[in-house]
């Protein structure tokens, strides 16, 4: 992992409390995109899309390309993380 990868990483996970989607709205599934002032810096509640949506923001902020990959484990639950260079 790059530095600024690993940068990001960290200040989103050490502002970040996990809640599911289904506690938190009352929905299966519910994607909402960072507010284009986020930082990093405030707090993030959400589940797994909610992590890899806030990350790729701070990394388009640093102009560095990712990639969302949608993974299905064998139950049929869904996971969402995000691949970088």
């Amino acid at each position: 992992m790059t530095p600024a990868l690993r940068d990001v990483h960290e200040l989103v996970l050490n502002n970040f409390k996990y809640k599911t989607d289904k506690s938190q709205y009352n929905k299966l599934e519910h994607w909402v995109e960072p507010d284009p002032s986020y930082n990093g810096t405030t707090p993030l509640v959400g589940d797994c899309e909610d992590f890899a949506l806030a990350c790729r923001k701070l990394l388009r902020d640093r102009g560095i390309e990712s990639v969302l990959i949608y993974c299905l484990d064998e139950t049929g639950a869904g996971h969402l993380v995000l691949e970088s260079n």
